[in-house]
Order: structure tokens, then C-alpha cells, then sequence
């Protein structure tokens, strides 16, 4: 799990049990005041991690760098790991873990103002301590996602707002890495910003989680493919204070797949992805 002011730990799967659509949860992460938790990946211990900073630039190390912790411990700085010199004001937004960095993988990065590119996997294997440029970004943006791709697969973006855009990714031509990168979606109301992206399963459902823990799945086979940079599509019914705006998305599968939320005050719940029912696309969803 890795926090929103850089705290990074490892602990075992196991040390949270299975619960129930709904339930409380257990306390996964303490905290410090607005520190809220924002990553959790499940990876193997020989894997790369590679963190991608607000501000573009990207650095690695292995798993089994980070320090094992208990459920309770607040873990170390990422900037403390190994191989790891961010500067003032640079944040680690996005983590991916691989087992290797084979050919004819790429890298699909987006903003949080919708700019998305993708860049070839192998450009990212030497990454010196002091971090290499991953893409080019504008003063007023940041880098927030990353995800791997085959070179053929389609894109989703979603919003806060409760948009989503489906386009495929032969729509962006692989550039290098030092390059900015091109409209992703277009954002059309002001103050909207993009919640998450990635690269589509075959077979899977949209979770869709928002502000106030309210959430559903939807069959991501509901949003056609369009052109990349329209405005997208509804993805949800949102209802003012009840609902707030849309805090999360992720690719689920049905089968024995498992789903771990965290609030922001820390607390945990581990659930079966089947317990969250599937709805259209204009549905509100439940708790």
C-alpha cells in the first residue's frame, strides 16, 4: 500500500479476511492526519516497481526492497527506498509492478486533465536513482496513471463527473519518452477532472466506487468504441450529497475475484467482486 504522502509497506494477502458487501471493515493503514491511503497492488516480491511522479518522471526498485509491516504500521517514504530521489513538491502518484521488461509491450500514461500517451516498456528498464522523464507535463496538470498494453488494446478514461471515453489505442502512435502526449478526453464541464484510467480486459466489468461508498459494476462491452478526445459518455447516476462525485474505477472479473476498498480514514474491506451487483449505465448503484 502506498499513501498519499508517499508512506510505501508490504504485508501478506492473507492478513485480511473475507467480508461482506456493506460490512466496516478493519483498520488497514494508520494514518497521519490527511493521510489517507491511495494505492494498494498485490505483486510478487522479485517484481519491478516503477513510480511515476506527478510530475512525470519515473524511478524503480525491486519488491522486496520495500519493508515487510504490520497491518497497524504506517510504513517508510518511498523517497527513503532504494533508488528512489524525488525532488520538493514531487509526488509518487502511479505504481506498476512487471516481471520483466519485454518487447512489444508499451506504457499508456494519462492526466488528470485527460492528456494520455503511450511509450515502448523497454524504454523504462536502466532507470538511474535520480529518475528518468516519463512524459512532459504542462505546470497546471500531473501525471496520475499508468497502466501496460499490447500495442492494440482499447483505452478507457472516466471522470469525476461520471464520464467515461472508450477509444483504442491505435489512435496514439508510440512516442518516446521525453514527448507530452495528446487529448485523451475532453473534459466539458469545469471543475471535472479524470478518476481513473486503463487498458481493457477481455470480459471485464467497470467497479465504479463513489465519494460516499456508493458503487455497482458495469459490463465495460456497455461503451462502444469511440474516437479518441470526445467528451465521453454517462458511466454514472450521480445525486449531489448522497453520492458526491466519483472517487475510483476498476476493471473487476467475476470469477473467485476479490475486491479491497480503503476509506480515507484507513479502514479496509475485503469482499467478493460478485457481492456488487451489475447495473446499466445510468444507474445510481448501492452502499
Amino acid at each position: 500500500t502506498i499513501s498519499g504522502r508517499g508512506y510505501i509497506k508490504r504485508q501478506p494477502v492473507a492478513s485480511y479476511r473475507r467480508q461482506h458487501r456493506g460490512g466496516k471493515g478493519i483498520i488497514g493503514h494508520v494514518t497521519r492526519e490527511e493521510d489517507a491511503v491511495e494505492h494498494l497492488l498485490v505483486a510478487n516480491t522479485h517484481d519491478w516497481a516503477l513510480f511515476f511522479t506527478n510530475r512525470g518522471r519515473v524511478f524503480s526498485s525491486k519488491v522486496h526492497h520495500i519493508p515487510d509491516a504490520s497491518r497497524q504500521a504506517k510504513g517508510i517514504p518511498i523517497i527513503n527506498l532504494e533508488g528512489v530521489q524525488v525532488e520538493s513538491g514531487e509526488v509518487p502518484m502511479a505504481t506498476i509492478t512487471l516481471a520483466n521488461f519485454k518487447p512489444g509491450t508499451y506504457l499508456v500514461m494519462a492526466t488528470r486533465k485527460g492528456v494520455i500517451k503511450k511509450t515502448p516498456l523497454e524504454q523504462f528498464e536502466k532507470v538511474r536513482s535520480s529518475g528518468i522523464i516519463a512524459i512532459l507535463i504542462d505546470e497546471s496538470d500531473e501525471l496520475a496513471w499508468v497502466d501496460a498494453s499490447s500495442g492494440h488494446d482499447d483505452v478507457i478514461i472516466a471522470t469525476a463527473q461520471g464520464k467515461i471515453a472508450r477509444f483504442g489505442e491505435d489512435e496514439m502512435r508510440p512516442t518516446g519518452r521525453v514527448a507530452r502526449g495528446v487529448i485523451g478526453i475532453r473534459l466539458a464541464r469545469v471543475g471535472d477532472y479524470v478518476v481513473g484510467m486503463s487498458v481493457v480486459q477481455p470480459d471485464a466489468d467497470l467497479l465504479v466506487l463513489t465519494e460516499t461508498g456508493y458503487g455497482k459494476r458495469v459490463r465495460l462491452s456497455e461503451f462502444r468504441s469511440m474516437h479518441r478526445g470526445s467528451q465521453g459518455v454517462r458511466l454514472i447516476s450521480l445525486e449531489g450529497r448522497k453520492t458526491g462525485a466519483v472517487a475510483a474505477v476498476q476493471q473487476v472479473r467475476e470469477t473467485d475475484e476479490e475486491l479491497m476498498l480503503i476509506s480515507a480514514g484507513g479502514q479496509v474491506i475485503r469482499t467478493e467482486t460478485q457481492s456488487i451487483n451489475r447495473y446499466s449505465p445510468g444507474a445510481r448503484g448501492v452502499i
